[in-house]
């Protein structure tokens, strides 16, 4: 299986990053899968994928997708994905996340594990990844330790989380 990325000459990674896209009343999944499929027909001449090579798409995002106590946007992202590949694309996606739906539910986690069942990824950030999506440089970073000690403490929280339910 290939990981596509943009300096692959047969290949074209896809980056979307979330949060403004639509509807105030949808989550920013629910506004991205709208997005997707109003542009998909236009990437479609581009994405053919004749050896069964994986298209994956990166989605920076900072919660994690809810579970199906709310919006269910873990499982509407894994049908997305499905009926792509149902229309022969091998979709994968990689979802990258600060942290963990703020209802940190049993669905929610059974959720993010089937995305992960199905061969989706899920990435936490790291505090450094995390400064540096807020616009802090690396020579910033460096030089505040202090917030990269308090956004460590923030996300140790995250990841004992993530370790205790194996996500």
């Amino acid at each position: 299986m290939e990981t596509l990325d943009s300096s692959s000459s047969s290949a074209r990674t896809i980056l979307t990053k979330i949060g403004k896209f639509y509807s105030i009343e949808k989550h920013a999944e629910e506004n991205l899968i709208v997005h997707l499929n109003r542009e998909w027909s236009g990437w479609e001449g581009d994405l053919v994928r004749q050896d069964g090579s994986e298209i994956r798409i990166t989605i920076v995002i900072n919660n994690s997708p809810c579970g199906t106590d709310d919006h269910d946007c873990a499982g509407q992202l894994k049908r997305w994905a499905e009926d792509k590949q149902l229309d022969d694309y091998n979709v994968k996606l990689t979802i990258q996340a600060a942290n963990i739906y703020k209802k940190k539910t049993q669905a929610s986690l059974t959720g993010l594990k089937d995305l992960q069942e199905d061969g989706h990824m899920i990435d936490w950030f790291s505090a450094e990844q995390l400064l540096s999506q807020h616009g802090m440089s690396s020579q910033q970073i460096s030089r505040k330790p202090q917030y990269v000690d308090s956004m460590s403490k923030k996300l140790a929280d995250v990841q004992d989380f993530i370790d205790e339910n194996n996500l």
